[in-house]
C-alpha cells in the first residue's frame, strides 16, 4: 500500500528530529503567543513616532511608502532613509511594543497558563547524548530563553554574567566544555535586553532597570541600516556563531521563518541544496520566498507544512506543488511534535 501524505510527512519530520536540527525561528514562532508581528509593529510606529518639524517630510514619505507597500514595513524602511533621530525613535518604539507583548507572555508562562512548545522540543532533543542545541533567530523576544529555563537547561546568547551581563567578543559558550546541557541562542538582530552602554560596550540588563532609558537598545530594525549595524559588535560575532551553527547542522527545523533575511538563509539554503540536509518548515502561510526556496529543493529530505483551511498542505519530494492532509493541523508546531515524538 502506498504511503499517504500524512505518513510521509511524519516520517520526514522524524528524520529531521533524529538528526538533532538547528532550530531557525522567525516571527511566526512567537505570534501564536501574542507577540506582535510586522503588521502590529507598523501600526504601533504610526501611532507613537513623533517626528520633529525637520523630520516631518521624511516621516510623511515613510508613511506613504507603508501605504504603497500595504503594510510591508521592511520595504518602506528600505525605500526611505530615516534620520538618526527618527531611527532612534523607530528602534525604541519597536522594543517598546515587543517588550510589552513579551512580558505578558512571561506572566502567563510563570502562571503556567501557557505551555511553550519549544520546551517540549528541547526536552525531546536533549533526551540523547547531545549537550548543546543551536537556535538561530531574527526575533528580539526571549521565547527561546524562557523555553530553556522551563526545561531546566542553560541558555547562552554570547553574554556572560548573572544580573549584569557583558558580551564576550569571542562569544564562546563557557558551558560547552563542561558538557552542561545548553541551548545556544544566536539572535542575529539583537534582543530586548541588549544595550549599548555609555562607553559603547554591549551589555545585557534586566528590563526593570530604571537607567535603561539612557542606553541605546541593541536591536536591528528592518531596512537598509540593518546591513551596516550587523558589521558591528555584538552582531558580527553573533553572525559568525550563527554561520558556524548553520554550516555544522545535520538538519534544520524552521518555525515561522519567512526566508526573507539575508543574514540567515544563504548558508541554510546552501546546505540544503548542496548537501541535501533534511529540512522541515512549519508555517501558517508559507511566504513567497519560502516557496521559491522549496521549488529549488531537489532532494528527498525536505518537508514544508502550511495551513489550508481545516487541513494541512504538505510539500515534499514527489509533491512539490503541495498535497492536502484533510482535517489536520500538522502545520502547527505542537501538533507536529505530537505526531513525530513521544514526549508529552
Amino acid at each position: 500500500m502506498p504511503m499517504d501524505a500524512r505518513e510521509a510527512a511524519i516520517q520526514l519530520g522524524q528524520k529531521c528530529l533524529e538528526a538533532t536540527p538547528v532550530i531557525v525561528l522567525g516571527s511566526g514562532a512567537s505570534m501564536p503567543y501574542g507577540v506582535g508581528g510586522m503588521t502590529e509593529l507598523r501600526n504601533h510606529l504610526l501611532a507613537t513616532v513623533n517626528p520633529t518639524p525637520d523630520d516631518k517630510a521624511t516621516w510623511d514619505s515613510f508613511t506613504d511608502q507603508l501605504k504603497k507597500h500595504n503594510s510591508d514595513l521592511e520595504s518602506a524602511l528600505q525605500a526611505v532613509t530615516l534620520s538618526d533621530s527618527l531611527l532612534d525613535q523607530v528602534v525604541r518604539r519597536t522594543r517598546e511594543m515587543i517588550l510589552q507583548d513579551e512580558l505578558l507572555l512571561a506572566d502567563k508562562v510563570l502562571a503556567r497558563e501557557v505551555r511553550l512548545t519549544l520546551t517540549r522540543l528541547f526536552n525531546h532533543l536533549f533526551n540523547s547524548t547531545h549537550h548543546t542545541l543551536s537556535v538561530v533567530t531574527t526575533n528580539y523576544d526571549r521565547l527561546s530563553e524562557y523555553a530553556a529555563d522551563v526545561a531546566r537547561v542553560n541558555h547562552y546568547t554570547g553574554f556572560s554574567g548573572s544580573y549584569f551581563k557583558f558580551f564576550d567578543n569571542a562569544a564562546k559558550n563557557p558551558r560547552a566544555s563542561a558538557k552542561q546541557r545548553t541551548v545556544e541562542v544566536w539572535k542575529v538582530h539583537g534582543s530586548l535586553d541588549w544595550f549599548k552602554d555609555q562607553d559603547g560596550l554591549a551589555v545585557a540588563l534586566p528590563c526593570d532597570v530604571a537607567f535603561l532609558h539612557k542606553l541605546t537598545p541593541l536591536i536591528v530594525t528592518p531596512g537598509v541600516t540593518k546591513y551596516a549595524a550587523t558589521h558591528q559588535e555584538p552582531f558580527r560575532s553573533i553572525m559568525q556563531n550563527s554561520d558556524a551553527a548553520l554550516v555544522a547542522a545535520r538538519s534544520f527545523l524552521c518555525i515561522g521563518y519567512g526566508f526573507r533575511d539575508e543574514h540567515i538563509q544563504p548558508k541554510l539554503i546552501e546546505r540544503v541544496q548542496r548537501d541535501s540536509i533534511p529540512i522541515v518548515v512549519l508555517a501558517r502561510t508559507l511566504s513567497d520566498s519560502a516557496r521559491a526556496f522549496l521549488a529549488k529543493c531537489k532532494h528527498t529530505g525536505y518537508l514544508a507544512l502550511e495551513q489550508a483551511g481545516t487541513s494541512t498542505r504538505a510539500f515534499f519530494h514527489g509533491n512539490a506543488t503541495g498535497i492536502d492532509i484533510p482535517n489536520s493541523s500538522l502545520w502547527e508546531f505542537d501538533t507536529f511534535l505530537d505526531a513525530t515524538t513521544t514526549v508529552a
